[in-house]
């Protein structure tokens, strides 16, 4: 079976998960700006209903949605790069930045709508775009991060992959690039470059958390004084460490589904192929 992979059913699965990805990131991010961050912000800020069930289920919401966007999105890149390499991924780079900029510009307009008040032009430049700025700096950053650091495993991992197929070609043999990557049989198998890209998604994913964290942390510190807010601080630690894990553990679960899913492709291009008929004589 590995041997009907090519590249026509790299396209054919990265096209139907590409628009997956696109799918659910335009829903998260337009209900995340239009529908929970207004809600969230009226109710957290009314005495009534800040704490109760609500507030706490939109504030699970908030940052819900961010995550389930990023255990979408990261796999399908790792497997873009994987299966049709950096070059052919360019559009699927750029995907995420575009719906990133359109999640802040709509939950921008949103936040006025909701105030019923356009701010003035003065405070908009010195207060509002630059916080715009750097939060969609971040998450831009974030991304590239993932989108170097898989070009740069996979990359040298399917170099050493030609040097050894040229050697074994001498002798007849024949390998594939997938032998070794999937199925992914071990949790942890770092000589895996797919393996070894998600475990580095995830260090990035714990790092952008945990230094967001600790900066506001820090900054609750510093106003509130030292009193109980280490035990906040390592709480949230080690839920960026939780989260992490499920992001290595998620992104292996969608490569190995994503590998069916070409096999299964790869399978059906050949059974569908059109065969030569008998010729009339």
């Amino acid at each position: 079976m590995p041997a009907l992979l090519n590249d026509t059913s790299a396209e054919k699965v990265m096209r139907r998960y590409t628009k997956i990805a696109f799918f659910v990131t335009l829903v998260c991010f337009t209900l995340y700006s239009c529908v929970i961050v207004p809600l969230y912000t009226q109710i957290h800020a009314d005495i009534m209903y800040s704490g109760g069930i609500l507030d706490t289920a939109l504030y699970i919401l908030y940052n819900a949605i961010d995550l389930i966007v990023m255990f979408t999105v990261f796999p399908v890149t790792i497997f873009s790069v994987y299966s049709r390499g950096g070059k052919a991924s360019a559009k699927l780079f750029a995907m995420y930045p575009v719906l990133v900029i359109y999640k802040y510009i709509l939950n921008t307009v949103a936040s006025y709508i909701a105030d019923g008040a356009l701010p003035e032009f003065g405070k908009f430049l010195s207060a509002d775009l630059p916080l715009i700025s750097m939060l969609v700096l971040v998450e831009v950053v974030q991304y590239a991060l993932v989108c170097l650091f898989t070009c740069i495993i996979i990359t040298r991992a399917r170099r050493v992959f030609d040097f050894k197929q040229k050697a074994a070609s001498l002798s007849g043999r024949q390998y594939s690039f997938r032998d070794g990557i999937f199925p992914i049989k071990k949790i942890f198998n770092f000589k895996n470059p797919v393996q070894r890209t998600a475990f580095v998604t995830a260090v990035i994913f714990f790092a952008v958390r945990a230094l967001s964290n600790l900066t506001y942390q820090f900054t609750l510190l510093v106003y509130n004084g030292f009193n109980d807010g280490w035990f906040v601080l390592v709480t949230d630690l080690l839920i960026d460490v939780g989260l992490s894990a499920v992001c290595y553990l998620v992104c292996l679960m969608v490569l190995q589904k994503m590998d069916i899913s070409q096999l299964e492709i790869a399978a059906e291009d050949v059974q569908t192929e059109p065969r030569g008929e008998g010729i009339d004589i």
